[in-house]
């Protein structure tokens, strides 16, 4: 346990417990946006947009990724600009939600949550990775940023071929995403209710 850190095994554990508590704070505060005002609307389009960011970005990762990550050092497409994109469209989907509750709260909550689990679990990966792949890996670290793109680093290849299970299991995942906005949105609906319980006023 001491060579991963505890953060690292015991990840999902935490980042489940602080979501599920930021859940519940959101859940049972009063809301401060209406729905059918402006803000409403202005917080809903730039919660599909992170969702359609964040949905994107996974697919595009996936046909670079999938079945290849342990076999060669993958540096195309998403992964010429960003060494974790899959983390990071993970993010934008964590955040999509928040905003679809309408919370900021829990917007706040998810997204540290999500990050805690990334900074628990990238170190490992990236550290299994460099034993098994050597130095062109070493290189790949020190060339592309971990999290925030650089655009001006993009680079794609003429061929691409797709490893067809992993692009499936990809989309039987967005598919329970498709859920996402209309489970968020019945909660904010719910919120709005004069008979739902408020026990926090926060935002």
């Amino acid at each position: 346990m001491t060579t991963k850190g505890i953060g690292f095994h015991f990840r999902g554990t935490i980042g489940g417990i602080a979501i599920g508590i930021f859940t519940a704070i959101a859940l049972f505060s009063t809301p401060e946006v209406s729905e059918g005002t402006w803000w409403d609307v202005v917080t809903d389009g730039f919660a599909w947009a992170a969702m359609v960011v964040g949905i994107g970005l996974r697919f595009w990762s996936t046909l670079f990724l999938a079945g290849r990550k342990e076999t060669a050092v993958v540096s195309d497409g998403p992964y010429s600009i960003c060494r974790n994109p899959l983390y990071l469209g993970s993010f934008f989907i964590a955040i999509s939600a928040g905003l679809f509750l309408e919370s900021v709260t829990f917007t706040i909550g998810v997204g540290l949550s999500i990050i805690f689990y990334m900074l628990a679990t990238v170190p490992a990966e990236e550290r299994y990775l460099k034993s098994v792949l050597g130095k062109e890996y070493e290189d790949y670290l020190k060339r592309v940023p971990s999290f925030i793109p650089n655009f001006s680093l993009y680079r794609e290849p003429k061929k691409l071929e797709v490893d067809l299970i992993g692009l499936k299991n990809e989309a039987l995942r967005a598919g329970r995403w498709i859920w996402l906005p209309i489970f968020t949105e019945a909660i904010a609906m719910l919120r709005l209710e004069p008979w739902w319980p408020h026990f926090f006023r926060l935002p």
